[in-house]
């Protein structure tokens, strides 16, 4: 784990909330392309940041990628799965397992990630895990509400918030407030490890 990009990257998604068409949709981080990138896949997408997340939707880890973009300058444009629409307009969407998944796996543990977009989602995001991943630590085993305690106190995290936007901003702050680590805490004072309805 990188703590401080880890700091950075939350201080940038905060700064550039505002910019996003949409947080909080089915997807990670999706939109249309500007008609000037179809012609330059292999430039580095930073040089193009402002264009492309005017342009977007984006979850919590897909606005940590496109702050991942801004400051590392280390993504293609054509890194960023160009598909079409059914207009026939060329969109991009970039999904968890892919660049944004090696990206953010250079700042954040695996486990980070999962309390992250399980947090952001209201929900456990354990399907999302790739297949080696260590699950030892699980006390309960799989099923909605059988989830490693961590991602319980995420999702209850999570929850505390009704709209995305704030959920979004409080998981930033919270990684900020915590030196680069997502550390879920609850606002009842009640916390237990059980997933709350």
């Amino acid at each position: 784990m990188n703590k401080q990009m880890a700091v950075t990257l939350a201080k940038d998604v905060l700064l550039h909330l505002d910019k996003y068409r949409t947080v909080g949709f089915s997807g990670y981080c999706s939109g249309d392309i500007p008609d000037d990138l179809n012609s330059k896949l292999n430039w580095n997408a930073q040089r193009f940041i402002a264009k492309i997340e005017k342009n977007c939707g984006v979850c919590a880890l897909g606005s940590m990628f496109l702050s991942y973009i801004r400051k590392l300058d280390d993504v293609k444009v054509k890194d960023l799965t160009l598909q079409y629409n059914h207009h026939s307009k060329p969109i991009f969407r970039v999904e968890r397992k892919g660049v944004l998944d090696f990206k953010l796996r250079e700042i954040f543990s695996e486990k980070q990630l999962l309390m992250i977009e399980s947090a952001f989602e209201r929900r456990s995001m354990c399907s999302n895990a790739p297949d080696n991943y260590d699950n030892s630590d699980w006390s309960k085993g799989f099923g909605y509400d059988r989830v490693p305690n961590y991602i319980a106190e995420a999702i209850n995290f999570g929850r505390e918030f009704v709209e995305a936007k704030d959920r979004l901003q409080a998981i930033m702050q919270n990684i900020i407030a915590n030196n680069g680590e997502f550390v879920p805490t609850n606002k009842s004072e009640n916390q237990t490890n059980s997933i709350k309805t």
